[in-house]
């Protein structure tokens, strides 16, 4: 039936309720409730800062050691042995960058944390990433090493023809 393929909300926010006050009349009793705080903007941010305290693999050390490969720097998430970046995850986040702009990371963690991620286009890739990296680790990738994927994955791959001196005509 077509009542039941609607999704109901998981969890109702249901305001507190301070009192009841019953009529002297025998009319209806008159409930007094608390009005529902809005959810404040920084509530993403948030999660993740508490995830980041919470992490049993957090490390108590500031120093961190200097990598020169940022696509391959394992330092930068919580969890020490997540693997490398792949072309065709830094190409999928690349794509998602495109398509999102400048707060596409964030866009990206809502997703992650609603469960939205696979009705995105190229979803398959975006539920890979999250389960073979993790939130932590996309939250630590930097606009200059995307840039730096970007450039090099974007040089196209010509197979050497030594034959071959220009381009032909």
């Amino acid at each position: 039936m077509a009542r039941d393929c609607v999704r109901h909300p998981r969890h109702v926010i249901q305001p507190l309720v301070i009192g009841r006050q019953p009529d002297l009349f025998d009319g209806p009793t008159v409930t007094h409730e608390r009005p529902v705080k809005p959810t404040p903007q920084t509530w993403g941010r948030d999660f993740l800062r508490y995830l980041r305290a919470t992490s049993p693999h957090a490390e108590s050390s500031t120093e961190q050691p200097k990598m020169t490969d940022k696509l391959h720097d394992h330092t930068m998430s919580n969890v020490p042995d997540k693997p490398a970046w792949t072309d065709e995850e830094l190409r999928t986040l690349i794509d998602f960058r495109h398509r999102y702009g400048r707060r596409w990371k964030s866009k990206l963690l809502d997703l992650y944390l609603f469960g939205k991620d696979d009705s995105e286009p190229n979803g398959a890739g975006l539920r890979h990433i999250r389960n073979r990296q993790g939130p932590s680790r996309v939250d630590a990738v930097t606009k200059a090493m995307l840039d730096e994927a970007e450039d090099r994955l974007a040089a196209p791959a010509r197979p050497h023809h030594p034959g071959l001196v220009g381009p032909s005509r």
